[in-house]
């Protein structure tokens, strides 16, 4: 937190797969002047980066994993660019890079929520991401949903991540896309069509639409996720988020 604005990042990791990443930027004063915030996500040497017009999504090339870099679609448009810079891992020398820059001109509280995704040499995915409309405010809470399509094996992930901004302390029920929960962060992952994954943090439950429970506490859990795979169920504590 700084004089004049709020700037908080959690990083949710879905292993082993994907990392779900959600900047908060709160101007504290003014809330109607309009800023304009940059996101950097910056490669080593000998990357190169890519944009797709269309999307957005940025794709890199040159190491043994390569990277999607997939904006969540919002309201307010996103400018994504292939950006430069230099690195240098010893003085006196410096070498030009490249990174991924997204541009969001916009005034009050906003949020940039984004998919990263690693890809395995030889693999194809196609990654849509959208956000969800909540009945609260984007200072308070936002939620998003991606659909990623693995295009040689034929799987289709289906996701969707809750989180509340402010007022975490408070308990409070709250829809977002199919999904009912009362907690401040909810994921949910279907494969194919069937429930493979649920989370949750700060609540008692989270619920489908038709009010059927993922998760149940009669306490509040800090921290749970819950994996199905056939027949069996596995679960695992959560950290906070960073």
């Amino acid at each position: 937190k700084w004089n004049d604005y709020t700037y908080e990042r959690s990083v949710f990791f879905v292993r082993p797969s994907f990392y779900l990443v959600t900047d908060y930027l709160d101007p504290l004063t003014d809330k109607t002047e309009v800023n304009t915030y940059e996101q950097r996500w910056h490669t080593l040497p000998g990357v190169s980066v890519s944009i797709d017009g269309e999307n957005g999504i940025a794709s890199t090339t040159g190491q043994n994993a390569s990277v999607m870099i997939v904006p969540v679609q919002q309201a307010d448009p996103v400018e994504a660019s292939v950006g430069r810079g230099y690195y240098s891992n010893k003085e006196g020398s410096s070498v030009e890079t490249q990174h991924a820059k997204y541009t969001k001109t916009v005034a009050g509280t906003t949020t940039m929520n984004t998919l990263i995704y690693p890809v395995a040499p030889g693999k194809h995915y196609d990654i849509t991401a959208q956000n969800l409309n909540l009945s609260v405010p984007e200072s308070k809470a936002s939620a998003f949903s991606a659909v990623i399509a693995d295009l040689d094996l034929g799987n289709v992930q289906e996701i969707t991540k809750y989180e509340k901004h402010t007022g975490r302390e408070n308990a409070e029920t709250l829809a977002f896309g199919d999904y009912i929960t009362d907690g401040y962060l909810a994921f949910t992952e279907k494969t194919n069509g069937k429930l493979t994954a649920a989370a949750l943090q700060g609540g008692t439950c989270l619920q489908d639409k038709a009010r059927n429970y993922l998760i149940k506490s009669e306490n509040k859990v800090e921290g749970l996720s819950v994996s199905w795979s056939g027949l069996s169920v596995s679960y695992t504590h959560l950290t906070l988020p960073t």
